[in-house]
């Protein structure tokens, strides 16, 4: 700015200073061999876990080898090979003909394993009562970078999109469902404003996300820079963003104009493509003002939320919006 203008500005009268996500120095709480020890553990726990439960690992090189913790589970029992180079993923395979499946993008934290029930709840309600030829199926996809582990940085925008295309392709998903959590949202970001792909979901679950409103500095400030107080405040600071993978993916790969989505773009899609959209919001959360989300999602316009009955006569809670 200042070489533009032909001068250099001078110092202002406050004292605050910019949050420069991407360009700040990267503060990072180092772990121990012990910590890792757990986490391979974890991994394998997990591992065992999402195979009892009818899912299949489809590995890669870089994601079984390339990696600290090792992970010998991946590595000696996975079911395919992915057929992207960077990008593993569990599957619950899909069968059914009338039905779409989930493509599932999970958050910050330990990879999978908080998400094993939830995946395996998901394909009870979806699948309990219909054929073998009629399974809807789960796919979820494996962000390394972000769950306690060294390894490769994380894909960019145009890579994530190719190596996902790749494997929607092979997997013959001409249409799905998205579901993400927390960080998780970004790479839905990615998708939903991606001409070819966002033309392929059909419906979008995003929980607790972090995109929208992302201009405001809620996210970055109470994420990375925010000096904890409370028990919660500092798990999330320690166990989150002091963590070395996940403060580098945050601090040189969190780029604002990739990862914002804004209520404009979700209106045109859910016109032009007749996708359905939901964003569940926790009544306390750490990192996002989840009021002035809804606020924003809503337009401004919320009103109370009502008694109705559903299609199948079960009542339930809905807050209508004009």
């Amino acid at each position: 700015v200042e070489d533009s203008i032909g001068h250099g500005l001078t110092p202002g009268a406050g004292k605050a200073k910019s949050l420069r996500l991407t360009i700040d120095p990267i503060e990072a709480q180092w772990r121990s061999l012990v910590w890792y020890a757990i986490i391979l553990l974890v991994d394998t726990l997990t591992h065992i876990r999402l195979r009892i439960y009818g899912f299949k690992y489809h590995g890669t090189r870089s994601t079984s080898l390339a990696i600290f913790p090792p992970r010998p589970a991946a590595l000696l029992d996975a079911t395919a090979t992915s057929p992207a180079p960077s990008m593993s993923y569990w599957l619950r395979p899909h069968t059914s003909k009338t039905r779409l499946p989930i493509l599932w993008i999970h958050g910050i934290g330990v990879g999978l394993h908080p998400n094993v029930e939830f995946m395996h709840d998901l394909d009870i309600a979806v699948n309990k009562c219909n054929e073998k030829d009629d399974r809807v199926g789960i796919l979820s996809l494996e962000i390394l970078q972000i769950s306690t582990r060294l390894t490769a940085p994380i894909l960019t925008r145009p890579e994530f999109l190719r190596q996902l295309t790749i494997i929607l392709e092979s997997l013959k998903y001409k249409r799905f469902v998205l579901v993400s959590h927390s960080y998780g949202s970004a790479m839905s970001t990615y998708i939903l404003t991606d001409p070819s792909l966002s033309n392929r979901v059909a419906a979008t679950l995003l929980i607790d996300p972090v995109t929208l409103l992302l201009h405001m500095p809620d996210v970055a400030y109470n994420f990375t820079v925010r000096t904890p107080k409370s028990a919660s405040e500092w798990g999330l600071w320690y166990f989150g963003s002091k963590d070395p993978g996940v403060a580098y993916t945050l601090g040189r790969h969190f780029f604002w104009s990739d990862n914002v989505l804004w209520r404009e773009q979700i209106l045109m899609l859910m016109k032009q493509n007749n996708m359905r959209f939901t964003a569940s919001l926790a009544g306390r959360d750490l990192i996002v003002d989840t009021y002035a989300v809804g606020a924003y999602l809503a337009g401004g316009k919320k009103s109370d939320p009502v008694l109705v009955r559903g299609a199948n006569g079960a009542k339930h809670m809905e807050r209508k919006v004009d």
